[in-house]
């Protein structure tokens, strides 16, 4: 099975990656950004990244995937941990061109409330520069962005489910209940399976 995992940045998509690796040690996770950045010879460096032009990165991104699910063999289970839409210093940015997306099996979108997010940001801001906030905005202000890419990045996905006419699967990644998100991953993973 192919998944693409995506979600906004602070939802929780590399906890419930690295759960989930304890879980089906197996199977290929692939950390989109990271490898991306060593495919285009910048390894590391998400300032260079983000100044690319959108539509350049896009390109890429498009390609490398493509390139990635010619050498995936199908016998072992594959997870692209990436984003559906980027927020960067404010402005929301769409990932997928093309029609690479219908490749994969099913989209899984990791969500959190605007609150538990923002929360998540705050405690990473000294190890991660996540870029996606102008400088200067209040709180509430934040929040409004925040929430305003949560909604654009459901709304997003589903358009993308229904037009590839891929399974979309939601996953809630509360506070302290990891756990139950990897849980509630893999029973969606077993049901698919059966189809």
């Amino acid at each position: 099975m192919r998944y693409y995992v995506g979600g906004v940045n602070g939802a929780g998509k590399s906890a419930f990656l690295n759960k989930l690796l304890t879980e089906r040690p197996d199977w290929n996770i692939v950390h989109s950004s990271i490898s991306l950045m060593e495919y285009l010879s910048i390894s590391g460096n998400y300032q260079a990244l983000r100044a690319m032009p959108r539509t350049e990165v896009n390109d890429y991104f498009a390609t490398f995937i493509s390139e990635l699910l010619q050498r995936s063999d199908g016998a072992t289970d594959l997870v692209v941990d990436a984003h559906f839409l980027n927020l960067v210093h404010g402005k929301t940015y769409e990932t997928i061109s093309g029609d690479w997306i219908s490749k994969f099996g099913a989209m899984v979108l990791i969500t959190a409330t605007a609150d538990e997010i923002l929360r998540r940001i705050d405690l990473d801001s000294g190890t991660r520069d996540r870029s996606l906030f102008n400088m200067g905005l209040s709180e509430q202000e934040r929040y409004q962005v925040l929430n305003q890419y949560l909604v654009a990045t459901r709304l997003y996905c589903e358009r993308l489910a229904s037009r590839y006419k891929i399974p979309l699967i939601v996953l809630t990644n509360t506070d302290g209940q990891l756990d139950k998100t990897v849980t509630n991953f893999l029973s969606a993973d077993r049901q698919l399976r059966q189809v």
